[in-house]
C-alpha cells in the first residue's frame, strides 16, 4: 500500500512540474485544463463531437478533478449515443460535484434508456429530496416531472404507480405556474395511466396549445438579440426543429388517450 501511495505521489509531482502528456491527443501542449475544457465546449456547441471529446480528454488528463470536463464529455458521448461512456462520465461528475443535480438527472435518463429503471428511480428520489431541502424550485420541478414520467410510462409494471405519478406531475406543474408544455404532457400521461382519460385529453390539449405557440416566441426573442445573429438563428432553428418533433409526439399521445389507451415507453430505448 505504501508503495502504491508513493507511486501516485510521484506521478502527481511530475504532472505538476511538467504538465500532463497530451501529445497523442492532437491538441496544443501546455494549455491549462480550463482552456482545454473551454475550447472543447466551443467545439461541442458547433456539433464537432469527436474533436470536442479530444479537448475534454486533455482537460481531464491535465486536471482529473475538473468535473466540468467530465460533464461536457458526457454530453458529447450522449450526442453519439455512447451510453456506457455517458454513464461513466456522469458517475465521475457526480462524485466530484454531487450538488450539480443536472448530472444526476441525466444519469437517471440514461439508466431509463438502458432499462435500469430502479437505478433511475433512485436517482430521481435523491434529487427530489435534496433539491427540495435546498428550496431549488427549478431542479425540484424537473426531478418531479421526470419521476412522474417514469412512474406513468415505464414498460416495467413494478415501477409504474399512477397515483404517485399524478401527484408528482401536478406538483411540477404548480412549481412552474402551469407554463411548461412538457410538464403538462407528463401530467396527461399520468392521468392516462390512472384511467382518467377525460383529464388526460384535457391536459394533453393544453400541452399541445402551449407547445404550438413556442416556435413563434423563440423567433421573436432571438430577433431581439443584437450580437451573433447568425449563430443565434442557427440555435433557434435547431430548437424549433426539436419542438416540432416533440409536438408530433404529443399529438400521437393525444390520439392514444382518445382511444382510452395509456402511453408506454419502448423497452431499452
Amino acid at each position: 500500500m505504501r508503495t502504491f501511495v508513493g507511486i501516485v505521489t510521484i506521478a502527481l509531482v511530475v504532472r505538476g512540474l511538467f504538465g500532463a502528456d497530451v501529445r497523442d491527443l492532437g491538441v496544443p501542449a501546455s494549455w491549462r485544463a480550463s482552456d482545454y475544457d473551454r475550447h472543447g465546449y466551443d467545439l461541442l456547441n458547433k456539433g464537432d463531437y469527436e474533436n470536442a471529446s479530444r479537448y475534454f480528454d486533455a482537460a481531464i488528463r491535465t486536471d482529473p478533478s475538473m468535473w466540468t470536463a467530465y460533464c461536457n464529455r458526457a454530453i458529447t458521448f450522449y450526442q453519439q449515443k455512447k451510453w456506457a461512456a455517458v454513464l461513466q462520465d456522469l458517475n465521475s461528475t457526480i462524485r466530484l460535484k454531487p450538488s450539480f443535480f443536472a448530472a444526476t438527472l441525466a444519469r437517471a435518463e440514461i439508466n431509463s434508456k438502458l432499462g435500469n429503471y430502479s437505478a433511475a428511480l433512485t436517482d430521481l428520489n435523491t434529487v427530489v429530496r435534496l433539491a427540495s431541502n435546498l428550496h431549488n424550485t427549478l431542479e425540484t420541478a424537473e426531478a418531479l416531472n421526470s419521476r412522474a414520467w417514469l412512474r406513468a410510462t415505464c414498460p416495467e409494471a413494478s415501477i409504474r404507480n399512477a397515483q404517485l405519478a399524478v401527484a408528482d406531475a401536478r406538483k411540477a406543474c404548480e412549481l412552474n405556474q402551469w407554463t411548461f408544455a412538457s410538464y403538462i404532457d407528463t401530467l396527461a400521461a399520468a392521468y392516462a395511466e390512472a384511467g382518467d382519460f377525460d383529464s388526460a385529453i384535457r391536459s394533453q390539449e393544453q400541452a399541445i396549445s402551449i407547445r404550438k405557440s413556442m416556435p413563434e416566441q423563440i423567433s421573436k426573442n432571438m430577433a431581439k438579440l443584437k450580437s451573433n445573429k447568425e449563430e443565434n438563428k442557427k440555435s433557434a432553428d435547431r430548437l424549433v426543429q426539436r419542438l416540432k418533433k416533440s409536438l408530433a409526439g404529443m399529438v400521437q399521445r393525444l390520439e392514444l388517450y382518445k382511444q382510452h389507451r395509456p402511453y408506454r415507453e419502448a423497452a431499452n430505448r
